[in-house]
């Protein structure tokens, strides 16, 4: 990983990197931030994210020396979100966490997001209409009888 994909943050005595976010990560923030409503002024943002912010930056940060998955897996284990977001609440400044978040965001453009999104589902559509039902299809099936699920796939001379 390169410097310029992460951003180093100093909280409490510990240095933490903010980094491309991974599927894990992302999973947890959602389920901290799911259901927030977000206002586009300042203190209405500070009033909606209110005790969630401490969680949010546990689920995004990520402490020197350590990988995304080794995070994920202590956000896995029972109490682990709750005992990275009890060292934020203590540790990290208002200052810091409006830095994070912004940082946060500009690393990782929900609008950037949503429309590759989109058009990943419209891609999708579009197979699901292009595709034949397997079910229904005998050319389909005797072709999937034919190719078994333990022999290996190659190409055929």
């Amino acid at each position: 990983m390169t410097t310029s994909e992460q951003q180093k943050f100093v909280i409490g005595d510990r240095a933490f990197y903010l980094v491309p976010i991974t599927l894990g990560q992302l999973e947890h923030l959602l389920a901290v931030v799911t259901g927030l409503h977000i206002p586009d002024d300042p203190m209405g943002i500070v009033k909606a994210l209110g005790g969630h912010l401490p969680k949010a930056l546990a689920c995004v940060l990520v402490p020197d020396g350590e990988t995304p998955g080794a995070v994920v897996r202590k956000l896995d284990e029972p109490g682990g979100l709750d005992e990275l977001a009890a060292f934020m609440r203590g540790e990290v400044s208002f200052e810091q966490a409006v830095e994070v978040a912004s940082c946060f965001l500009d690393r990782n453009p929900i609008a950037s997001v949503s429309a590759k999104l989109g058009s990943l589902a419209k891609k999708i559509g579009a197979a699901k209409v292009a595709l034949p039902k397997l079910d229904g299809n005998p050319s389909m099936r005797s072709s999937q009888e034919e190719t078994s699920a333990s022999e290996p796939v190659s190409a055929k001379a």
